[in-house]
């Protein structure tokens, strides 16, 4: 593994990093342009399941049925 490896708990529903060593080698300024797009994709992704949550929410509090 080179850089850095999202790690799901499905059972514990929690998230984690694992760092290779060879991501601590990298130049800080190379680290911060990757994670800067990093944060950006996760946070579109965070926010696309945020959207179909709420819209599931608001199917459960109405009544209604999918």
């Amino acid at each position: 593994m080179t850089g850095i490896r999202l790690v799901a708990n499905w059972s514990a529903v929690e998230g984690d990093i694992k760092k290779s060593p060879d991501w601590d080698e990298l130049q800080p300024l190379v680290k911060l342009d990757i994670l800067k797009d990093w944060i950006g994709l996760l946070n579109t992704e965070y926010n696309s399941c945020m959207y179909e949550w709420r819209k599931e929410l608001a199917v459960t509090q109405s009544g209604k049925t999918k």
